[in-house]
Formats: structure tokens, sequence, C-alpha cells
């Protein structure tokens, strides 16, 4: 079998250090490229924000590293929790935990155990989603994710709910076209 293209000796992306690749897509000299060691980064965490160098922090993954520290790290995964809280009119992480084990941890519709998004960290509880009232902005219950967009969805109208609960129930009957 004939590839195309040269698979000699390439200078990584990454590190600059010279590899031979194993695809012939492949930019970096591995899944661990350190990045250049001289490389300076600013902290993603938005209350450090102190530049750091990539070989300060050792370990895999270094090319993608965001944070300074392992504690930087864990403090902004805490401070993205809290001001997620903050958008649902001061609910607390406590006042959400006590509503989700009222609720037994399953969405207030549907009452399915909540699937974490694929492009989530959350899981569990966690997963489940404060829905509100766009027009008054009161906090209603927990739903999972897909209630909560198909109510976002048929744009919180009640009677727009119901027509397409209607149609629905025409569509399985197989009665013919479908007239509200």
């Amino acid at each position: 079998m004939e590839m195309k293209g040269d698979m000699g000796p390439r200078t990584c992306t990454g590190c600059g250090g010279v590899y031979t690749p194993h695809r012939m897509n492949q930019k970096k000299c591995s899944q661990d490229c350190p990045g250049r060691p001289d490389e300076e980064r600013i902290c993603a965490n938005e209350k450090c924000r102190a530049s750091f160098a990539i070989a300060a922090y050792p370990g895999h993954g270094r090319g993608a590293q965001r944070y300074c520290t392992p504690n930087c790290a864990a403090q902004a995964s805490r401070w993205r929790l809290a001001g997620r809280f903050r958008r649902y009119g001061g609910m607390t992480p406590e006042q959400f935990q006590k509503i989700a084990e009222e609720q037994d941890g399953r969405c207030m519709i549907c009452r399915k155990e909540p699937v974490p998004d694929a492009r989530s960290w959350r899981e569990g509880i966690w997963a489940l989603e404060v829905d509100h009232d766009h027009l008054s902005g009161v906090t209603r219950d927990l739903l999972c994710g897909h209630c909560n967009k198909g109510i976002g969805h048929f744009m919180d109208d009640p009677e727009l709910i119901r027509t397409a609960a209607a149609y629905i129930e025409h569509h399985r009957k197989q009665d013919g076209p479908f007239r509200p």
C-alpha cells in the first residue's frame, strides 16, 4: 500500500523538537507534548491571573495547561459553580441540593435521573438545570436538560405545548392530516 506525502522527520509545532509522525496530519510530537519550555502563560483563574511557565506544573497534557497550580484549578471550579448559582436569583449550592433531594434527584417533568450533557463536566444531581419563568424570572423547579430546553423552545407558552401534545397524539393514532 503506497502512502501519499512525506512521513519523514518533522518539527513539532508545540515544543519545537524533531519527531517522526505516525499519521499524515500529525502536527505535535505526542499527545502529551509539553509545549515550549520557555512559554509563559496567564492563569485562567480570574481571581489569580498570575503568569507561569509551562515547566512549573509538570504532568500529563502540559501543552494544554490553563492554571498555574492544581489548587488554582480547584478554586476556579468552585468559583464557576458559585457563579452558576448567582445567575439563578441568588440560589446557593446548598439550596440547590435541598431542592434536588426533595425531587429525589430526578427531573420534575419526566421523573428521570439527569444524564450529563456531553459538553458538561456536571454529573449526578449537578446535571439538573434550574428552570425559571422567562417573563417574571421566578425560579421554578429542577429539570433535566431535555425538558428544560424543550420548554424554552416552546417559549414557555402552555397553549403551544398543549398544541404540540395534541399533534403528537394525533399522529400516533394515524387519523390523517392534523387540524389544530
